[in-house]
């Protein structure tokens, strides 16, 4: 039981911290387009 319990939890914890790196990145890209098209 323990152990199913950590082979469900590593993924989804791996899979939010891909998420929230991929939406940081796409956020810091949009801001950098932003800016670039004001100059």
């Amino acid at each position: 039981m323990k152990k199913h319990d950590t082979d469900s939890y590593i993924p989804k914890l791996i899979q939010s911290l891909i998420w929230i790196d991929f939406a940081y990145n796409w956020q810091y890209s949009k801001e950098v387009g932003v800016e670039e098209a004001k100059t």
